[in-house]
């Protein structure tokens, strides 16, 4: 699918215009609501590299809600070893106060 299917959108869907879905999808969905939803997308992911891959572009196209779209993740997973796995391979998202926090200035 993967292999298929995202060379299409990039060519019919530019990168600003992929940005600003993503944006207005994060500002008109509810948090509780959005919430639930990257836990069921990061459950739903067969493969690490894919949820990696997920997270990073949530990241990518919001990068001033990194620290919010990790603290989503580390309230709604009862799995602690898929979240140390997430934090490890992208720092960005473990929220202030949190075990390994650091910041980046």
């Amino acid at each position: 699918e993967e292999d298929h299917l995202q060379p299409i959108g990039k060519k019919y869907l530019p990168i600003a215009l992929q940005k600003s879905l993503v944006r207005k999808v994060f500002e008109s969905t509810d948090a509780a609501m959005m919430e639930v939803f990257i836990n069921y997308v990061i459950r739903q992911c067969p493969r690490q590299p894919q949820r990696v891959k997920f997270v990073q572009a949530l990241c990518w196209a919001m990068p001033e809600r990194a620290q919010q779209i990790g603290d989503m993740i580390y309230n709604s997973l009862n799995d602690a070893v898929l979240w140390e796995r997430l934090r490890v391979e992208i720092p960005a998202i473990v929220p202030r106060g949190a075990y390994n926090h650091t910041r980046f200035y």
